[in-house]
């Protein structure tokens, strides 16, 4: 089985919008929208009520890797060049955080460095952990992909 995870950063913000975030970022979200737009699904149905906050999120898959706290590591490194804007979000009362997914049934573990704590802390990004034990149908999927790279390396 393979072990699998992502590094999401996810922003919210009180004023700024969603294209704001990406030209300064020059990154492409997975999932954006603005403060005061309708509220909707995932899939597109209309919700009561606006967003009371801008959000934008962008996730790197990572499969095989032991230390995930390394991973979290390379994805704050490609971060450092921005962070006066990070530091500005959580001036403006946004919040900047980098969610570690861990997917599956299978025994993972790490240790966060000093390192990774003081440059989080510098950034102004906070740490989020979100596990999900039944991911059975991501599961196979994801398998097959680590076969395949497996294959390739």
């Amino acid at each position: 089985m393979a072990n699998y995870f992502d590094v999401e950063l996810l922003i919210r913000h009180p004023k700024l919008s969603a294209d704001e975030i990406t030209k300064t970022l020059d990154l492409t979200p997975d999932v954006s929208f603005n403060v005061g737009e309708q509220r909707v699904t995932p899939v597109g149905t209309t919700l009561d009520g606006k967003y009371r906050h801008s959000s934008w999120s962008l996730s790197w898959q990572f499969v095989s890797e032991k230390r995930f706290f390394a991973c979290v590591e390379s994805v704050l490194n490609k971060l450092k060049p921005k962070q006066s804007f990070f530091v500005q979000i959580a001036e403006e009362g946004g919040k900047t955080m980098l969610n570690l997914k861990l997917y599956g049934r299978v025994h993972s573990g790490d240790v966060g460095t000093m390192k990774l704590i003081e440059a989080l802390k510098q950034m102004e990004i906070l740490l989020g952990l979100e596990v999900f034990p039944d991911w059975d149908e991501a599961e196979e999927s994801l398998n097959t992909l680590a076969r395949q790279a497996q294959k390739m390396n």
